[in-house]
């Protein structure tokens, strides 16, 4: 995909010259050998800037919309653990409270001019207070020992007293302080920011807040998990035009091959001078000794990979999508079913035997607004309705149901659908079985590596794909010696479900005996084809 940025940005105006001008000469460094020395950006730094305070040709001075001028309501920084995301989030922060970050109107020569905010507030936000220490404990020296400390005496650990403003750390918890009127706002590490932990609501409030009173926000983030959903990854996919992105495009290589993942790093840190990176290839080293390379490679290499215990790559399964794409009545299908009456999800998928595409059938799905001791249960008789009309919509060569919570309508359903020799067309296929159900998922994520099945790009099945989390040492090898799993959420009161896609491997179970079977080349002619909506 696309990524604006970052390139630099030839000639359109822009207030991130004189914002990066105004750092260098009011900022210290904040540690190591040069502590106490200026400030001095790097260049991948000076161009975020520059993009990030773009100013549209048509500005002009309303102080109240202050950020009408400006092309992006907000900016998202996506690089590589240690190239300093923390301290140059601080530099900001600190321009944001003294610099020219306002627009002021053009000057003779047709170029924007600044000014400071006249009542800053400025939130450095995380989800913990450890985790606002990122850039809190860079801020702090950087202004007590640079020129910006002069205006700025009245420093702690909790608050920065400006002269007609405040910074001031704020996590999740803090919610009495969300809704004050703030100017800016950093929001770190959104790569960690969940629905699970309250950081998607943290995000929108402090975004909803910004909104009122025409301040803007930057987020810092390394290499985001597709499975999680983070607030990162929701940035990074949205490609709205009002948000600046600025992630490098990793080149391509095998992170598994040493020269590869040396031009990688090469890649990933070009902009950070000062990082080791022969330190760094040891401690990718010790990851992959630990069997856990995606995390290298996510928060070194800032390559966008799944977490190591992910069942299944959600990236890939996105690349699998047919939007749309349904399938035609009369087709030869095999459908999986699974799922809980009262807690978790439950889902019946369909897959097409000859192409392998499938798509969700019917789901339902427990009211995330009902306590945990609120009654609520999924209806039998839709359920059974939804089974019925897919038996009546397809050929349905068999349905795998993982009975527990749903015994009664497995019975049910198998007495009632047979084919004309009067054999069953559903199959109780109990999913504790751990053999074959270990290699069901292994054919499953194999089916997605070699592209054999593809979907229709339904979001919550996306969703309960990326959710699977690899469980359970089976002591069960492969033919390959390769070790095999089971699958689960990520705890066992997660509301990450996992549902469908248990429904679409043991459809796709299904599918394989059908192959075997040679069934599948029996579709009707007349409904030769998948069908579009």
């Amino acid at each position: 995909m696309p990524w604006r940025g970052p390139e630099y940005p030839g000639e359109f105006p822009s207030l991130g010259y004189l914002v990066a001008d105004w750092i260098e000469a009011n900022c210290a460094q904040p540690d190591r050998h040069l502590k106490g020395e200026p400030f001095t950006l790097s260049d991948e730094q000076v161009v975020h800037l520059v993009w990030r305070y773009r100013v549209k040709p048509t500005a002009t001075v309303d102080p109240e919309r202050p950020s009408d001028p400006f092309a992006y309501d907000g900016s998202v920084l996506v690089r590589s653990q240690k190239w300093g995301k923390g301290p140059f989030s601080a530099a900001d922060i600190c321009a944001q409270a003294a610099g020219p970050v306002l627009f002021a109107g053009w000057d003779a020569n047709g170029d924007p001019v600044g000014m400071p905010w006249p009542t800053p507030l400025i939130q450095v936000t995380a989800l913990s207070e450890d985790q606002t220490d990122n850039i809190w404990t860079a801020l702090l020296p950087m202004i007590e020992l640079g020129d910006i400390g002069a205006d700025v005496p009245d420093t702690g650990e909790t608050r920065i007293n400006l002269p007609n403003g405040k910074i001031e750390p704020t996590t999740s918890s803090g919610l009495s302080r969300l809704g004050q009127r703030v100017t800016a706002v950093v929001q770190d590490e959104t790569h960690a920011w969940t629905k699970r932990n309250g950081g998607h609501r943290l995000a929108d409030t402090q975004r909803r807040n910004l909104a009122g009173t025409g301040g803007r926000w930057m987020a810092t983030t390394n290499a985001w998990d597709p499975s999680e959903r983070s607030v990162a990854q929701i940035d990074g996919e949205a490609h709205l035009a009002t948000v600046y992105v600025d992630y490098p495009d990793p080149p391509a290589g095998s992170w598994a091959n040493k020269r590869d993942r040396r031009k990688i790093l090469r890649h990933a840190y070009k902009g950070a001078p000062w990082v080791d990176l022969d330190r760094i290839e040891a401690e990718c080293e010790r990851l992959a000794a630990k069997g856990d390379p995606g995390q290298a490679e996510r928060f070194f290499g800032n390559r966008i990979v799944a977490a190591a215990d992910a069942a299944f790559d959600l990236a890939r399964w996105n690349d699998l999508a047919i939007p749309g794409q349904g399938i035609a009545k009369g087709r030869t299908v095999t459908l999986g079913f699974d799922g809980a009456r009262r807690r978790d999800s439950t889902g019946l998928v369909a897959t097409d035997v000859e192409s392998g595409h499938q798509i969700v059938v019917a789901a339902w799905h427990r009211p995330p607004q009902l306590a945990d001791d609120d009654q609520w249960e999924i209806p039998d008789h839709e359920v059974d309705d939804a089974v019925a009309e897919a038996f009546d919509r397809w050929d349905v060569w068999r349905l795998y149901a993982d009975p527990p919570y749903w015994e009664t309508a497995v019975d049910r359903w198998t007495g009632r659908f047979t084919d004309k020799k009067g054999k069953p067309r559903v199959v109780a296929w109990w999913t504790n079985r751990r053999r074959p159900m270990a290699f069901a998922l292994r054919a499953y994520r194999q089916a997605m590596i070699d592209g054999s099945v593809t979907h229709d790009g339904d979001p919550t099945f996306a969703q309960h794909i990326g959710n699977a989390r690899k469980v359970g040492q089976t002591g069960m090898l492969d033919d390959e010696g390769h070790p095999l799993w089971l699958i689960a959420k990520d705890r066992p009161d997660s509301p990450d479900k996992i549902d469908l896609a248990m429904a679409a491997c043991l459809s796709w179970e299904a599918r394989g005996d059908a192959i075997a079977a040679g069934v599948a080349d029996r579709q009707p002619k007349r409904s030769r084809q998948l069908v579009t909506f």
